[in-house]
């Protein structure tokens, strides 16, 4: 298979759940198929920080995806939704991945994948409806009625949790076609990781954006150190609520107490931090997913979530040794973390760490691989490499990966990570970035290929 995975934003260069995961699941396929990554260019000609293996195209010099209050920009999802059209009409993979936001994006591709007749698979991480309105104000409806449009013109879905599902369906989305893949983590590299040598009680990870409602985290704070709790908290990200944050916490006069740590880089930083940690709480609002919170568990530390409606992170602590799910209130917040700072035991973290195994990312990858093909195989009546019934509309398709899988298997190279399949023999016409040496500034030709 040749799989294009696409979202404006690109890991490790801008970092979140979205983008964590289509890196992980990209670094996974491409050992056995060839994986392309569309989005801006954030990258620099040395590629560092790419995978290697993979093949990224280039949709332009990167736009501001948030305005000064934290909101995606609609400009920016417009631009990407056009420079991803003129893309398209050249792409040559047998399948695109599309991340539903920023929504513009959606229709294009699905008009894009009728005309040359590509399989269209989009992943579905939240869907908004009413939530609009508290978004965007009475301009919400505009909001709503795109992502409505967005809905009818996805052919598959994927989502990372039932929650999204149950949401889609109530939306009017035919349920037979949606499959849920969650998201996952790097079980390995976190086992591998140390505690860092100083930490909290309390820990959040995350964006600093008002739907977080670290507000309410730093007002819990306030209420266990007022019962005369020595409880202190690290907060690990960033975002444009961290001015307010810090002038929120000195008015609380806990600012003492609380660790603004930005965002760490590499992501063993924060693994390091939550090991170091006791308990991980978060009051967020709205969670596709939630992968920190079973990062958390690989760590060993139990999570506190709350329960409103648009967090999906509630429905993974379905018991009490996972953690709390509390009303999104302070006082609720903080007397769940009282009572888990207080039972936590070494039994607790390692049942923990044993439930986050089954999020592995090598896991989630081999689940979105079977998804995959079988949407090739419905869509074209043909199966992939070592089926029976392959049929003329994906046969290159399938011997590329047929002779790309034979050498490998020669050529002892079934470990290597940084092999892929020989190019299509016939010319083709790509947006596709090529390494060129660096310019005079040292960083290279940054315009959009």
């Amino acid at each position: 298979m040749h799989i294009a995975m696409i979202y404006d934003a690109v890991y490790p260069f801008v970092i979140g759940g979205a983008e964590k995961r289509h890196h992980a699941v990209a670094r996974d396929l491409c050992r056995e198929h060839r994986v392309s990554i569309y989005g801006y260019r954030y990258w620099t000609d040395d590629r560092r920080g790419c995978i290697p293996g993979c093949e990224y195209v280039a949709l332009g010099t990167p736009l501001d995806l948030y305005g000064s209050g934290g909101r995606r920009r609609c400009v920016e999802a417009v631009v990407f939704a056009v420079r991803l059209f003129f893309s398209l009409l050249r792409a040559r993979e047998d399948l695109w991945d599309l991340v539903n936001f920023p929504f513009f994006s959606v229709p294009v591709a699905r008009l894009v994948s009728v005309l040359r007749g590509r399989v269209l698979i989009v992943t579905w991480h939240e869907f908004w409806g009413d939530y609009w309105y508290e978004y965007l104000g009475w301009r919400g409806i505009i909001g709503k009625m795109v992502e409505r449009f967005a809905l009818k013109c996805s052919p598959r879905i994927v989502v990372s949790s039932e929650h999204t599902r149950r949401r889609l369906c109530a939306a009017g989305y035919d349920g037979a076609r949606i499959t849920v893949v969650p998201c996952g983590l790097a079980f390995d590299e976190i086992a591998a990781v140390a505690p860092a040598p100083e930490g909290t009680d309390l820990v959040y990870v995350g964006r600093l954006a008002p739907h977080k409602r670290v507000d309410l985290l730093l007002e819990a704070l306030k209420l266990l150190r007022d019962a005369g709790r020595e409880v202190t908290l690290s907060v690990v990200g960033e975002g444009p609520e961290r001015d307010r944050l810090e002038k929120r916490a000195a008015d609380l006069g806990i600012r003492e107490h609380v660790t603004f740590t930005g965002a760490l880089h590499p992501d063993a930083a924060v693994y390091a931090r939550l090991k170091a940690s006791r308990v991980f709480v978060s009051g967020s609002e709205r969670e596709g997913f939630g992968i920190a919170a079973i990062e958390a568990w690989a760590c060993g530390i139990p999570t506190i979530v709350t329960s409103a409606p648009g967090n999906a992170t509630a429905e993974l602590v379905d018991c009490d040794c996972k953690g709390r799910v509390v009303i999104p209130t302070a006082p609720a917040i903080a007397l769940a973390c009282g009572e888990l700072l207080d039972t936590t035991s070494e039994l607790t973290s390692n049942t923990l760490v044993s439930m986050a195994a089954r999020f592995d990312w090598p896991l989630i990858a081999a689940r979105l691989r079977q998804v995959y093909a079988d949407a090739l195989e419905a869509a074209h009546g043909a199966s992939l490499p070592g089926r029976e019934g392959k049929s003329p509309a994906v046969a290159p398709a399938v011997r590329r990966v047929d002779r790309f899988n034979q050498e490998r298997r020669e050529d002892g190279l079934d470990a290597q990570h940084d092999e892929r399949p020989p190019e299509d023999p016939v010319p083709r016409r790509r947006d596709r970035e090529r390494l060129r040496p660096a310019g005079k500034n040292g960083h290279g030709d940054r315009r959009a290929n």
